[in-house]
């Protein structure tokens, strides 16, 4: 060896032995010897290596300034801190994935209840994203009306939701796919359960317009639920009642004139009992009803008003009705934005709805 004996050679300055790993870490071997002597934990050996750099020594060879080696601890992920690594990722993944799925059932769910209400369907391709948003953003005046009559004949009670008897039992009179029926109340249901809280699952107009177009804005969804109310109006909206024939009306404005002797236009109505048109009983009756100032008296509106037979509009003032059947039609008037109604309604949708339009008593 040059003149070197091994014994000149082994008690010159230490030179540590180093293992590679190939990435430029190196770990002495005879710390990890030592270290595995004193019973160290191989995970807490193996989470350390040695950083190797290049620091000038003050014994140089010939002359020349020699090169030593500087260790440097520095702490690598150990294999569980890369396994919790590895699980995070996994529940970023399992958590983008779950958005994903729901995004597509939503749209699935979309595009169903579009062809079950409206009965055509666009197909949607990532290509045309734009174009999907703008047509699912705010529906048209034809297509909110074409909603609202369906959800007026699925709101069966009217009292302002639908739950899944309702829903399954509008579809499945139509006879269309059941299918398409299925996606939306998988999509709708659970929804509605979790949010309601109750034992009957059941979603709002808004719920199901926010379905059929998922991009719209409050702007949007205030001016479609104007004009699904104005559309619900116009679809629940009944026959107006016949007004009273001429002769029929003659011949009680005749009667009234006969009770009228002074000509004042009012008529006491103690007077009804001796014109044999009621008796004291009747007309504490029709007193409690027509009554409203408490006078005692009754003019020719009121007159003919008590003496229409059922049905029949006494004069175009009248407002309330009675049918044949004894169920009671109300004409209302209702305004709001370019829209306007003015129709008559049952009487059991006018106390439905009387607090929602802001109905008079």
């Amino acid at each position: 060896m040059c003149g070197t004996t091994l014994k000149s050679f082994t008690s010159a300055t230490p030179r540590p032995h180093f293992e590679v790993d190939f990435e430029r870490h190196y770990r002495p071997s005879s710390r990890r010897r030592k270290e595995r002597e004193q019973g160290a934990s191989p995970s807490r050996t193996s989470s350390k290596h040695i950083n190797v750099s290049q620091a000038e020594s003050p014994r140089g060879r010939e002359g020349s300034r020699q090169t030593t080696t500087r260790l440097t601890a520095v702490s690598l992920p150990s294999p569980r801190d890369r396994a919790r690594g590895k699980d995070f990722g996994r529940d970023l993944d399992s958590g983008e994935a779950l958005k994903d799925d729901d995004e597509a059932r939503r749209r699935e769910a979309c595009e169903s209840l579009r062809t079950l209400v409206l009965g055509s369907s666009v197909e949607h391709s990532p290509e045309k994203e734009k174009e999907w948003i703008a047509q699912h953003r705010r529906g048209t005046e034809e297509e909110v009306e074409t909603f609202c009559h369906c959800w007026c004949q699925m709101d069966v009670d009217a009292d302002g939701d639908v739950d899944l008897d309702e829903f399954a039992g509008f579809f499945s009179k139509r006879k269309v796919d059941r299918l398409l029926g299925l996606r939306c109340v998988r999509y709708l249901m659970p929804r509605a359960g979790q949010a309601g809280g109750q034992a009957k699952a059941a979603v709002t107009k808004e719920e199901m317009m926010r379905l059929m177009w998922p991009h719209a804005t409050t702007e949007d969804m205030d001016y479609m639920c104007t004009v699904f109310d104005h559309g619900r109006l116009r679809a629940i909206e009944v026959q107006p009642p016949k007004m009273l024939p001429r002769k029929r009306r003659n011949e009680l404005l005749k009667c009234f004139d006969e009770m009228d002797r002074q000509n004042l236009g009012l008529v006491p109505y103690s007077d009804l009992i001796p014109a044999g048109v009621a008796d004291q009983n009747m007309v504490k009756v029709l007193r409690d009803k027509y009554d409203k100032d408490s006078t005692g008296n009754f003019d020719k509106n009121a007159f003919l008003e008590m003496m229409a037979p059922l049905g029949y509009r006494a004069h175009p003032s009248v407002s309330r009705v009675v049918c044949k059947d004894g169920k009671e039609v109300r004409l209302v008037q209702w305004s709001k934005d370019h829209l306007h109604f003015e129709g008559w309604l049952s009487g059991r949708h006018y106390e439905k709805l009387k607090a929602t339009y802001g109905f008079p008593e």
